[in-house]
């Protein structure tokens, strides 16, 4: 069975034939205005998974041709938005653009921090300065949420106003404690992905078209982003399973290794 027996004209056909009367204007046009975009997707399919089409177009429904792509698309490239499922009302919407999900930490995000998200996070936050440019505020309140985990003298050891992510690097590359350094990446947004670099609400984003080359290279970089993320949840877990202790292992390893810098810088 060719893949053409699935299209939107021939379910219209089909449908037309079961029908004792004049089908409504709005299933006319909204079958129509599918065509296209049907066309499209069926192209997708071909360029970036070929032996998926039979499986994908066999499905009953639009819905199950969408959820079915998705699957498909998911085992073998990156994980596609999250309410994928929720906002796709044809094929349209999907053909329109790639439905990436959108990771990056922006003013908000760090804004919120205190609130709304784990006490390891805030805790490596904390060692780093404001990525935001700002006035000190958002990372007071950080600080504060911090110090419900650890005293405020650990806390005051941190260094100034906070590391930059060059400090992180210098201090944390190929060391125990390199998780810090990838998280320092994610804060200042960047970690050379799309799906870190850019946050979900951000204004000007432009739209990524569906190519089989732009697929692979996502799929690269979404590789980078799970590997970061994946380090960086397990440093947050290690910092709260004894958030005192551990932070001060991490402010030690800090002065130790300043010193150890600073003795080898020339002059």
């Amino acid at each position: 069975m060719c893949p053409e027996e699935y299209s939107p004209l021939l379910t219209l056909g089909k449908r037309l034939l079961l029908l004792g009367s004049p089908p409504a204007i709005s299933i006319l046009i909204q079958c129509i205005d599918e065509t296209e975009p049907y066309q499209e997707f069926l192209s997708i399919i071909r360029d970036i998974f070929p032996e998926c089409e039979q499986e994908i177009l066999g499905q009953d429904s639009m819905e199950g041709r969408l959820n079915t792509f998705a699957n498909r698309f998911e085992e073998k490239y990156f994980p596609l938005h999250c309410d994928f499922g929720d906002w796709m009302d044809g094929y349209g919407d999907l053909v329109y653009e790639i439905p990436i999900t959108l990771m990056g930490i922006d003013w908000e995000d760090y804004h919120a921090m205190p609130g709304d998200y784990r006490a390891g996070m805030c805790l490596a936050s904390y060692l780093f300065e404001d990525p935001t440019d700002e006035s000190e505020g958002a990372r007071i309140a950080i600080g504060e949420a911090c110090a419900q985990h650890v005293p405020t003298e650990i806390l005051e050891r941190v260094p100034g106003k906070g590391l930059s992510m060059e400090d992180g690097h210098r201090l944390f590359d190929d060391t125990p404690h390199k998780a810090l350094a990838m998280w320092g990446e994610v804060l200042f947004m960047s970690t050379g992905t799309l799906f870190l670099d850019v946050a979900r609400e951000e204004q000007g984003y432009d739209r990524v078209e569906w190519d089989r080359g732009t697929v692979v290279e996502l799929t690269r970089q979404w590789q980078i982003a799970d590997n970061i993320m994946a380090q960086s949840y397990q440093m947050f877990e290690w910092l709260e399973k004894d958030p005192p202790a551990h932070f001060t292992e991490i402010l030690d390893f800090i002065e130790k290794k300043g010193e150890v810098m600073n003795a080898e810088a020339p002059g």
